[in-house]
Order: C-alpha cells, then sequence, then structure tokens
C-alpha cells in the first residue's frame, strides 16, 4: 500500500468513527475520483458497523454498490457483536444497524445458504422482533430450518425457539437436538410439544435425561420420569443427582418404583450430607439404616 493509499484509509477510519458528521465527510470524500472502489466501500461499511455509526452506514448503502459477500459478512459480525455487551446505549445502535441493513435491496442479492446464515446469527443472538422482521421479508424456501432452530437451541434462545415451533412445520427439525438442549435449559414447554407431536424413538431419551440432571432441571427430570420407561435412561445417574440436590419426591418415587438400582450407597450418602441435604440423609437411614455408612468419618463430608 503507497503512502497515498494509507493516508486514504486512515482518513476513512476517522470519518468511521465520528458518529455526528461521519456522513458528511464521507460524502466528500467519495466526490473523489476513483474512491467508490469496492476496498473503500468493503473498508468503510466494516468500520463503520464496528463504530455503530449507522449514519455512515446509511449513507454508504444508499450511494455506493456493496458487494453480496462484503453485506453479508458485516451484517453478521454486526449480528454477533451483540452478544454479552453491557452498554444497552451501543447495543441499541448496532441492533439499529442490523435492522437497517436487513430492509435494504442488498439482501435480495443474497442466496439460501447466505440467507440461512444470515438468520442463524439472529436466531443465534435475538431479539425476536429482528428475527420475526427477516422471517416476514424473506421467502421462507431460502432458510434451512433444521440449521437455525439448531442454532437457537444451542444458544438458550428459547423465546425464539418457541415462536419457530409455532410457525413452521416440526418435520423440518431436527428432533434430538432440540429435545437434548430444551432439557439442558429447562424448557418444559417445549419438552412437552415435542412430546406430543413425536414418537420417543426419534428421542435419545437416555441422553436427553442425562442433560436434565446434569443441569439440575427438576421439572423436565420429573416428567420424564413420570412419562418414560425408566428402562430407557441411567436410574443410577437419576438417583445420584435427585439425592444430591435434595429432590425428595423423585428420590422416593425411585425408591419406589425401581428395582435393584445400581448404586455406591457410601459416594451417595456423602453427597446428600456435603450438599446439606437433611431431608435425603433421613430417607436413607430410614431404609437402609446405618450399616451402610461411615458413621464414625461423615462429619468429613458436612460443609
Amino acid at each position: 500500500m503507497d503512502e497515498n493509499m494509507l493516508n486514504i484509509s486512515k482518513a476513512l477510519s476517522k470519518a468511521c468513527q465520528n458518529i455526528r458528521e461521519g456522513d458528511k465527510i464521507m460524502a466528500l470524500f467519495f466526490k473523489q475520483p476513483n474512491m467508490k472502489t469496492p476496498e473503500n466501500c468493503k473498508q468503510v461499511l466494516t468500520e463503520a458497523c464496528v463504530n455503530c455509526n449507522r449514519n455512515v452506514v446509511t449513507w454508504l448503502m444508499s450511494h455506493t454498490d456493496i458487494q453480496p459477500l462484503v453485506y453479508k459478512t458485516s451484517l453478521i459480525d454486526t449480528i454477533k457483536a451483540t452478544i454479552n455487551m453491557t452498554n444497552n446505549r451501543g447495543k441499541y445502535y448496532r441492533l439499529s444497524i442490523v435492522q437497517f441493513m436487513l430492509k435494504h435491496d442488498s439482501i435480495k442479492k443474497l442466496g439460501q445458504t447466505d440467507m440461512s446464515e444470515i438468520m442463524q446469527a439472529v436466531s443465534s443472538t435475538g431479539p425476536l422482533d429482528i428475527v420475526q422482521q427477516l422471517w416476514n421479508n424473506t421467502e421462507q424456501t431460502m432458510f434451512d430450518m433444521r440449521a437455525i432452530v439448531n442454532a437457537a437451541c444451542e444458544s438458550g434462545q428459547f423465546e425464539i425457539v418457541d415462536w419457530f415451533l409455532q410457525n413452521i412445520e416440526l418435520t423440518n427439525i431436527d428432533v434430538q437436538t432440540v429435545m437434548l438442549e430444551s432439557c439442558g435449559y429447562g424448557w418444559l414447554t417445549i419438552v412437552k410439544l415435542l412430546w406430543s407431536k413425536f414418537e420417543i424413538l426419534m428421542v435419545d431419551i437416555r441422553t436427553s435425561m442425562d442433560e436434565a440432571c446434569t443441569y439440575g432441571r427438576y421439572e423436565i427430570v420429573k416428567f420424564l420420569l413420570e412419562n418414560v420407561d425408566s428402562r430407557l435412561f441411567d436410574t443410577k445417574l437419576v438417583f445420584e443427582k435427585a439425592c444430591g440436590y435434595g429432590w425428595k419426591d423423585i428420590t422416593l418415587w425411585l425408591f419406589d418404583n425401581i428395582d435393584n438400582i445400581s448404586i455406591d450407597l457410601k459416594s451417595c450418602m456423602f453427597e446428600v450430607c456435603a450438599q446439606g441435604r437433611i431431608e435425603i440423609a433421613e430417607l436413607f437411614f430410614s431404609k437402609y439404616g446405618a450399616n451402610y455408612f461411615d458413621v464414625k468419618h461423615i462429619d468429613r463430608y458436612i460443609l
């Protein structure tokens, strides 16, 4: 890059940082010969998005021809940049840029793969109104709904997942991924919906139950216990987790309904005591007595 080009690049960067006057400065720059190059347009759009400069983004997209790949990349990067933003003002401005770009004619130049990637990004971050905006203004056959719903599930976007499941053909989703993530996040509404619509053989119940237990999703565990043949899940894991979390009703249910649970009573008792689950400890002593437990040293495990 020669010195003149370097100076131009620096000047464009400065203009992108100027929230109040950047668009006016950019208009003057682009009046100069040979300024509307793909490289300059890419730099300005990228840096204007990074700096949340909607005025520059608006001016650029209204007065230049942005290449589809540059448009898509800048849009997705701007969407992803909203993740974990704590500055509400900055997030608002960034989302306003996303909304503007989604309304621009440039989006009509994109193919199915590109549109699905954009919808995946939006569905992973939210908010729902932007998902709905893109959905309502796009031919729905442009979207790979299986990948999009999976992305929303894996990012914990309950509101978006719930909305999609109410508005698309459920045959287009990856049932196992949606069930697994719903169990992990504790989305009982979605678990019940899937349960009512699909055959149990389409779901890996053992893994789904393990996920619910691992993350302490009491309502999911209770629902699955009430509706699934216990031979389909790892009763030992469920029992140990129920004891550790202090789920007395589930522990009692397992005592009453599952024969020959293969458990390490000492390990369970130590976990119960370590977590301060007094009611569960009482259940153990009432059922098994003190013979199975190291009573002399159990105080080591009590917090």
